[in-house]
């Protein structure tokens, strides 16, 4: 008898934890965390996603009381998954921690950041074979590669660039990603600055480059989607949606006007920020990220004296040390 199988499944919901199921016997062999999943909830059927598999059912991100500690679910209440999704997209491991990360730093359940992100993760891939093997399947996703383990990586400091024309070196920066196999993220505070660095970096970049929001068109929004998923070499300007869009190897990440307070998103939770944010997702996947501006903010400013930001070689900010550049004696 084969041993029973549960899930905690995370909805794009209002919700501050994630939820067991059990897992049928008949879909526990494409069952993998990341997989996109049909549940119900409530009276409704929703879509969510696996992020943990195991075989005694649990809670998870449930913080125990003073009182007691949380009640395990009884068996007979779990309810089945309906159905895997296998024409969407599967959520890589590092996406996921991402996202958690900006729940637990902007204060809102884990449940609206997958909300905010849903519209970037909702496009059809190709369904793997009926004859692959989960592990087949699995490494068919950009969830993981086996030479990248999680967390080993080494994490560059990011560079700040203080330059009033910054585009030509944004170039420079992002044809040496693509050419290397690598994505790239240009950030950026409003829809006009967006289409002006997107009309700058153009030349040279014509069929690399993408310009995501939403008053560019549903076909070149979805193209965008599926050749990051595919882990194409490109390159994407856009704001704070582009944070989650679905990169499967960013090498390349930009904050254009760093300084700007567009970056802090202020219309519906998560509240984030666009360069705080960029930071953590360079450091999640070992990223280059370079923050450019005509005059640092205070944080960067305040970050680059204590050694924890770097001036990018070559080009000299006031009062900071720069690669390349020897410091004149006082």
């Amino acid at each position: 008898m084969m041993k029973e199988m549960y899930a905690n499944i995370l909805f794009p919901l209002a919700l501050d934890s994630e939820f067991t199921y059990r897992i049928p016997p008949e879909l526990t062999p494409a069952a993998v965390p990341g997989k996109q999943v049909t549940a119900p909830v409530g009276n409704h059927i929703q879509t969510g996603i696996i992020t943990h598999i195991f075989d005694v059912p649990h809670t998870l991100d449930v913080p125990p009381t003073l009182e007691k500690e949380p009640e395990l679910p009884s068996v007979s209440d779990i309810k089945n998954i309906l159905s895997i999704e296998e024409k969407l997209p599967v959520i890589p491991e590092k996406t996921l921690q991402f996202w958690h990360w900006i729940a637990s730093y902007y204060l809102c359940p884990t449940g609206l950041v997958a909300k905010m992100a849903s519209s970037s993760w909702k496009f059809k891939r190709r369904a793997p074979t009926p004859q692959a093997t989960p592990q087949a399947t699995s490494a068919q996703t950009p969830a993981q590669a086996p030479d990248e383990p999680l967390g080993k990586e080494s994490t560059p400091l990011p560079l700040y660039l203080q330059l009033g024309k910054r585009t030509e070196i944004y170039k420079k920066e992002i044809l040496a990603a693509t050419r290397a196999g690598k994505q790239c993220l240009v950030l950026c505070p409003d829809m006009i600055s967006c289409e002006s660095v997107y009309n700058a970096l153009l030349p040279g970049l014509e069929d690399r480059l993408f310009c995501f929001h939403s008053k560019r068109t549903t076909k070149e929004l979805g193209r965008a989607k599926r050749e990051l998923y595919a882990g194409y070499p490109c390159a994407v300007v856009g704001m704070h949606q582009a944070l989650l869009l679905p990169f499967t190897h960013p090498g390349l990440i930009v904050v254009e006007r760093e300084e700007h307070p567009g970056h802090k998103k202020t219309d519906a939770l998560p509240l984030l920020h666009s360069r705080d944010a960029a930071m953590m997702l360079g450091h999640i996947f070992a990223s280059r990220v370079i923050l450019g501006s005509a005059s640092p903010s205070l944080e960067t400013l305040y970050n680059l004296n204590l050694g924890k930001h770097k001036a990018y070689p070559g080009i000299p900010t006031p009062g900071i040390p720069t690669p390349g550049i020897p410091t004149p004696g006082i």
